[in-house]
């Protein structure tokens, strides 16, 4: 009877074990939720207007023929959506045909400039890529660190500058490009 009792030796070591794996492990989910954007309360990645910084400057070159380079500041006076992915990024392929629905369906809108821009380092594997995707719409490389001067971390990333060419929007990892997304930030804006 003595031993039916009794708790066995180390098992207090091990439930500690385990609650400190799961505490870490809500930690991190934490952590990724916060930066890909998942988190109630409003748009993902809404920046407050005195929060905005100037966006980058630097120049990005097309990969899809037919396209020439752009300069985010002669774009002023439009919203601008920059789309940064991968052509080897797993979560950017799977993104990147919801994408394209809406950079299709709002190229020719003239208060909206839609640019997907790659940070690959060849424009090999984007050209591969892009064969498997319907799109008609120019496609753009990072060849000059605009990524890096947006502050882009991870990717994808989607930033949408306002008329005046400031960040007002941003979210890390894939995003909702259905109406309630990414289209809803930009119509807003549009509309200001």
């Amino acid at each position: 009877m003595k031993g039916q009792n009794a708790v066995p030796a180390g098992s207090g070591g091990s439930m500690r074990s385990f609650w400190i794996v799961i505490a870490l492990a809500v930690a991190i989910l934490g952590v990724y939720l916060l930066r890909t954007g998942l988190r109630g309360g409003g748009p993902a990645g809404l920046v407050p207007s005195d929060q905005r910084s100037p966006a980058g400057t630097a120049a990005i070159e097309p990969v899809t023929s037919g396209a020439s380079s752009v300069d985010l500041a002669s774009l002023k006076g439009k919203v601008v959506v920059l789309h940064f992915w991968a052509s080897w990024c797993p979560p950017c392929r799977t993104e990147f045909p919801e994408f394209a629905r809406y950079a299709g369906a709002h190229q020719e809108d003239p208060g909206i400039a839609i640019l997907p821009v790659s940070v690959d380092n060849d424009k090999a594997p984007v050209l591969t890529f892009l064969q498997a995707i319907p799109q008609h719409f120019p496609v753009y490389i990072d060849q000059s660190g605009l990524a890096d001067q947006m502050g882009v971390t991870a990717i994808p990333t989607t930033v949408v500058l306002d008329r005046e060419g400031k960040v007002a929007w941003t979210a890390q990892g894939a995003t909702d490009w259905s109406s309630k997304g990414v289209p809803a930030v930009v119509r807003k804006l549009d509309h200001e």
